[in-house]
């Protein structure tokens, strides 16, 4: 089904509902929902609580959200710095390679193994939702300013920042 079949139907329901009101992309540009920042920390909080089936991880990859909602943020709103940072740390979590959630072993159960090959489908997905230029561009630009910065200058959140930068990247 479209959602993990035993996620509560609660559950399911919230979780669309926190997608919904991200906000609209209307084929060129995205317009954030006015809460479109306690979203995507509801999505983070959600990620969270999951249980060893990734149950909302893979129902957020069922959704489409990267590629719907994330990557639009990031390239049409970097310049709105809590949206960019918590987007990002959304971002870092949801690319995460699928053997790290799996504590580095394939599945040897059928059911289990299916979970893990849904999760990888997802990845892949999302390493096509950021084929875009402008995308790229927002993330250079990103890291030129804060590597222009000197060491001292440069805050404990720009260093968070840059880290999460480098390992999506790693990880698309």
């Amino acid at each position: 089904g479209f959602f993990a079949a035993r996620m509560d139907r609660l559950a399911a329901a919230e979780l669309q509902a926190t997608v919904a009101a991200l906000g609209t992309y209307d084929g060129v540009k995205y317009h954030p929902g006015e809460d479109c920042v306690e979203c995507v920390k509801d999505l983070i909080r959600f990620l969270r609580r999951d249980d060893e089936n990734h149950e909302v991880r893979r129902a957020i990859g069922d959704l489409g959200v990267v590629k719907s909602d994330l990557v639009h943020i990031i390239r049409d709103h970097s310049k709105n710095r809590e949206l960019f940072d918590v987007t990002l740390r959304l971002l870092v979590n949801l690319t995460n390679p699928e053997l790290l959630l799996f504590k580095e072993e394939l599945p040897e159960d059928k059911e289990t193994r299916n979970y893990y090959l849904q999760i990888q489908n997802h990845r892949q997905g999302y390493k096509e939702a950021f084929i875009d230029k402008e995308l790229w561009a927002v993330f250079a630009n990103h890291l030129r300013l804060l590597l222009k910065k000197d060491w001292e200058e440069r805050l404990e959140d720009d260093k968070l920042v840059l880290e999460r930068i480098l390992i999506l990247i790693r990880n698309i």
